[in-house]
């Protein structure tokens, strides 16, 4: 007699009942004796399926699907012929718009679980094909080199990505030429791709370094298509080290052009930069002093500076701190706002706050924030979850959600970026 932590039957039939925010086909599957929920990657509402089950993912199980075996649902053409292996993207099978809505959805989800009064969303903010100025690929022993699939470290080769802005999808070819050859590999590793406004920079992340031999064979492979940097760290030390350079990589935000650091973080498209930074500009219009908390290279706030008296940013990051201390009138902190948030009497010179913290979010800094006399915010997130949670905090000492910008940079992936604006009396 099997119990509900038993392994149930390796391959079932389900029909789809809903998608999930991940945009996985959600299905129930009563073996007599137990219901489970099962999470069916690919698989639209509707569709019957034959799946075999692999495992547990919190109360649900994951099933890959086998065969389609009927089902009336409407189904995208997937504009990647590397769709369905490789885990990259979520949503190719289905309409924009649905995915739109399906993302949106989840965003309402966490604020009504939170119990938050919220305005209607503004028209979304959306990115094209071709327009990711970041990806990361990674690679293995062999040379093997592309992204993976879902729930595995199985790499998919891939030599065209369709949501890669032009420059980066070029070099994946070269690269999957080059990495074979290469001496230093001997091991599983990534490679960070980020478009600058001048080149590409490569990062190198794994533990073997790359011979003198390797930087001048991926010199020459990928130097003439506009890579301008090779840099590396292991990650477990925190240290970048750059091997090769022909230009240093810049980056313009407001009217400050900064070099950016090996790993430093951008938003995902320059389109997505753009909503953003006019929802800050918008939202925060009157303001005389700032913080920027979880400033990374102030891409949010240095638009702002002309009209402000003083802008203060801080995060974690030495290196982007360290680049944003040549800026004159600027102040940049070093801090760890988890473990060290701006006190509340920190807090009492500024008049306006930018929020944009990593995708835990930023309970203790909502906290002090709640305490402070800040009245005017605004708060970025890539979670609806965390930005629900550490809202809830905040909308609890006073402060009321004036503006809510989607700003959906993750075309034909789950993820979602939201702004808000809020204000207290």
């Amino acid at each position: 007699m099997s119990g509900r932590n038993d392994p149930p039957a390796t391959t079932v039939e389900v029909t789809i009942d809903r998608l999930g925010f991940q945009g996985d086909g959600i299905a129930r599957h009563d073996d007599g004796l137990t219901v489970r929920e099962l999470i069916v990657p690919l698989a639209l509402p509707g569709e019957r399926w034959l799946v075999r089950l692999t495992g547990r993912d919190g109360r649900r199980w994951r099933a890959r699907p086998q065969r389609l075996l009927g089902g009336d649902a409407r189904r995208n053409e997937p504009v990647c012929r590397h769709f369905g292996r490789c885990g990259g993207c979520a949503l190719q099978h289905l309409d924009e718009s649905c995915a739109l809505s399906l993302k949106i959805g989840m965003i309402e989800g966490a604020l009504r679980s939170r119990r938050l009064t919220f305005p209607a969303f503004e028209p979304a903010s959306t990115s094209p094909l071709r327009s990711r100025r970041r990806i990361r690929i990674a690679f293995d022993r062999n040379g093997r080199l592309g992204f993976r699939e879902r729930w595995s470290r199985n790499i998919v080769p891939v030599d065209h990505c369709p949501v890669a802005h032009p420059a980066l999808d070029r070099l994946l070819p070269p690269l999957a030429r080059t990495v074979p050859s290469l001496d230093c590999i001997a091991g599983t590793g990534e490679i960070l791709l980020t478009l600058a406004d001048n080149g590409v920079d490569l990062h190198w992340l794994a533990e073997a370094h790359p011979t003198p031999g390797d930087l001048e064979r991926l010199e020459v492979a990928l130097a003439p298509l506009s890579v301008i940097r090779i840099s590396r760290s292991n990650g477990r030390d925190g240290f970048d080290e750059t091997l090769w350079q022909r230009y240093e990589p810049l980056v313009t935000f407001g009217d400050s052009c900064l070099p950016l650091p090996p790993r430093s973080f951008l938003q995902a498209t320059a389109e997505g930069l753009a909503s953003l930074q006019a929802f800050v500009q918008g939202s925060l219009a009157g303001c005389r002093r700032v913080c920027d908390l979880f400033s990374g290279l102030g891409s949010l706030s240095l638009p702002l500076m002309q009209k402000l008296d003083a802008l203060c940013a801080i995060d974690a990051n030495q290196s982007a701190i360290g680049t944003l201390s040549t800026i004159p009138g600027l102040r940049a902190v070093p801090r760890d706002l988890h473990e060290n948030p701006l006190a509340p009497d920190e807090l009492a010179p500024f008049d306006g706050a930018i929020i944009d913290p990593p995708r835990a979010g930023a309970q203790a800094q909502a906290e002090a924030i709640a305490g402070s006399g800040i009245r005017r915010l605004v708060h970025v997130s890539c979670n609806p979850a965390s930005f629900a949670r550490d809202t809830a905090i905040l909308c609890s000492a006073g402060f009321r959600i004036e503006r809510l910008l989607p700003v959906d940079q993750f075309t034909h992936a789950s993820s979602i970026e939201l702004a808000a604006y809020l204000t207290r009396r």
